[in-house]
């Protein structure tokens, strides 16, 4: 099996995201899930951070994916539908911005850098079947300790 990678060509992620006019200086990360398709398109993303994190910052990726495509995964050379984990930096020092997008979620860092591609599932559980009877319905919220939902706000 090949991994998918996010890549550096015109229409990657990284490329595709526009840096959301949030005041101040910051870093930021957001940390998604992305089904990619057989031809790196991606289909669904899903993504969270904490308290602290403006929507734009969801938003802007949310966008961005619609257009974007990643370096598909393979097995024995034929492309396949995986699920990505994949962490978003937005960074404003000054008149200086900085989007990246990392291939995992941090949790082996420190063992393997910044740069390691997180485990990828693939198979039929991950082929994107939409359910056209129940749509979907993008909200941002807060979710206290207790797991009660504050603040919602419906995106989409």
């Amino acid at each position: 099996m090949s991994p998918a990678r996010i890549g550096e060509h015109e229409s990657s992620l990284e490329k595709r995201i526009t840096f959301p006019n949030v005041p101040g200086d910051y870093t930021k990360y957001v940390r998604c899930e992305a089904k990619v398709m057989l031809g790196g398109t991606i289909g669904e993303i899903g993504c969270y951070g904490d308290a602290k994190v403006d929507p734009a910052f969801f938003r802007a990726i949310h966008l961005g994916a619609k257009s974007a495509t990643v370096i598909p995964a393979t097995v024995a050379g034929d492309n396949v539908n995986v699920l990505m984990l994949l962490t978003v930096l937005f960074r404003q020092q000054g008149d200086q911005r900085v989007i990246a997008v990392i291939p995992n979620h941090g949790t082996n860092a420190k063992d393997l850098g910044m740069s390691y591609i997180a485990p990828q599932k693939y198979g039929r559980a991950n082929q994107y079947a939409p359910r056209s009877e129940i749509g979907l319905l993008w909200v941002d919220t807060q979710m206290s300790a207790q797991g009660k939902a504050t603040d919602t706000k419906y995106l989409d």
